[in-house]
């Protein structure tokens, strides 16, 4: 093949290849220290109140391609209150992508309560990477998260900022 400008046509390809591969893939060092268990040990309320266990209590299991979410809570009226999600999900430099398989509800304050999901839909959100810390919405619960190293904050605007560490 005829080059021009000092590059052949496979040499361009093989370029526009690797750039495609490098922007898709994960980074597997930073994308694998998402992985694991988490526990929950505090909530900060919109009003200033910092809870702690027993008041809130959570464990967040992700890997493999698979995420568990437990946490519990009490309302301000001391009725407790939970939710659980079991899905799948793929993570790249990129997109966060999670299918839900199962999640439950229970909130003594909402008539319809316990509320199920089996949709089995899936949603892909966006990532930022900040240096070592990547965040993400998901998709489907209210907070975005921001992993960094064995840290984890949950922000849902006008409820809650969890505070998680990763059990080691």
């Amino acid at each position: 093949m005829k080059q021009r400008h000092g590059f052949s046509l496979w040499q361009i390809v093989g370029l526009i290849v690797t750039a495609v591969f490098l922007l898709e893939a994960p980074a597997y060092g930073q994308l694998a220290s998402v992985e694991g268990t988490w526990r929950l040990v505090a909530r900060d309320l919109p009003d200033g109140t910092h809870i702690t266990p027993p008041q809130v209590m959570g464990m967040y299991s992700l890997g493999k391609g698979q995420r568990n979410l437990n946490v519990f809570w009490y309302t301000s009226e001391g009725k407790p209150s939970s939710y659980s999600l079991i899905s799948t999900y793929t993570l790249t430099n990129r997109e966060y992508t999670e299918t839900l398989l199962y999640s439950v509800l229970i909130d003594p304050g909402n008539p319809q309560s316990p509320i199920y999901a089996l949709s089995g839909e899936t949603k892909t959100m966006p990532v930022t990477w900040q240096g070592r810390k990547i965040s993400f919405k998901l998709p489907f619960d209210a907070p975005s998260v921001e992993y960094d190293g064995d840290r984890l904050t949950a922000t849902a605007e006008g409820a809650f900022v969890d505070h998680w560490e990763k059990i080691k």
